[in-house]
């Protein structure tokens, strides 16, 4: 046996296990009521914690084109967009809906395409080892909290949960290749 990277179904397999519950060999048709949740809770904490923004779903130097009507157009997977205000001083950007609003000026109409740093929610598959993992055991652990509610239980997934996002910080923090300097404390200090 190969191993390979975590899958959806493998999530929602340790999930239904954290209940004592059978896994299932599909979830496209899966009639198991159990892991239509357990698929709805996993999905549900991924937007979540991908929604917190770490270094795999977040680029920088990432342009918006304007439309016909010079509006910005996020993409459907965008979680934020912001833009350097020392870049852009007379704008100050939110995203409404699936658009980007200017604040300062109140449109939605912009003269200039924005290059900016964005946020996407990727698809589990897409995700490091790392983060699918730490999605898994809080997801087990939000799962058995809702439909069994053990307290031996959650205090086991918790202890998981809390290791496997410390994992998931920790290569985050390998990835991004942070320093010292990217502390706005430590730049202040510094640049005195």
């Amino acid at each position: 046996m190969s191993l390979t990277l975590s899958t959806e179904l493998e999530a929602v397999n340790t999930m239904l296990s954290a209940i004592g519950e059978a896994p299932v060999n599909q979830l496209d048709t899966t009639t198991n009521a159990e892991a239509r949740i357990a698929k709805q809770i996993l999905d549900e904490v991924s937007r979540d914690v991908q929604s917190q923004g770490w270094h795999f779903n977040t680029e920088p130097e990432y342009t918006l084109t304007r439309t016909g009507t010079n509006e910005l157009e996020l993409p459907s997977t965008c979680v934020r967009f912001d833009v350097n205000s020392a870049d852009y001083p007379d704008i100050d950007v939110i995203q409404r809906g699936s658009k980007l609003y200017d604040r300062k000026n109140h449109t939605f109409v912009f003269e200039q395409d924005l290059k900016g740093e964005i946020m996407f929610l990727l698809t589990f598959t897409d995700l490091p080892q790392t983060a699918r993992y730490y999605i898994t055991t809080r997801s087990s652990r939000i799962f058995q909290d809702r439909v069994v509610g053990s307290p031996e239980m959650l205090r086991i997934l918790a202890a998981d949960e809390a290791a496997a996002l410390a994992a998931m910080k920790e290569a985050d923090g390998d990835t991004a290749d942070y320093t010292i300097f990217d502390n706005l404390d430590s730049y202040n200090v510094i640049a005195r």
